[in-house]
């Protein structure tokens, strides 16, 4: 289960690499987007995404790999705390994998400003 305390920034790293195992060196023209719902259904609505474009959570490749982010506040208006959630990434040819996929925890912020 991925957790993400809220009102604390946050970053997770997920290392990537072509079908043979070996280091992919240029991200040129590489998507990816990660969204969470409550459930997996696709009339559930999305509570949070992660992208390369259009997305309020960022998602940038490099590295050996994809990290997503989002800062502090961004979270501080969250009311959901569980989700489902998955990471799709596109290579320039267009190919979509599942990078990674499950649940996800929100643990609610005490201490505030």
């Amino acid at each position: 289960m991925m957790r993400i305390s809220q009102g604390a920034d946050w970053a997770r790293f997920w290392p990537l690499a072509n079908p043979d195992g070996t280091p992919i060196t240029d991200w040129t023209g590489w998507a990816a987007l990660a969204q969470v719902r409550d459930t997996p259904a696709e009339t559930s609505p999305v509570l949070w995404s992660w992208g390369t474009t259009g997305a309020p959570g960022t998602a940038s490749f490099g590295d050996g790999g994809l990290t997503l982010s989002h800062t502090a506040a961004d979270t501080l208006d969250w009311p959901w705390r569980l989700g489902v959630w998955d990471l799709r990434v596109t290579n320039p040819a267009g190919k979509t994998a599942l990078a990674t996929r499950g649940r996800v925890m929100v643990i609610p912020v005490v201490t505030r400003d």
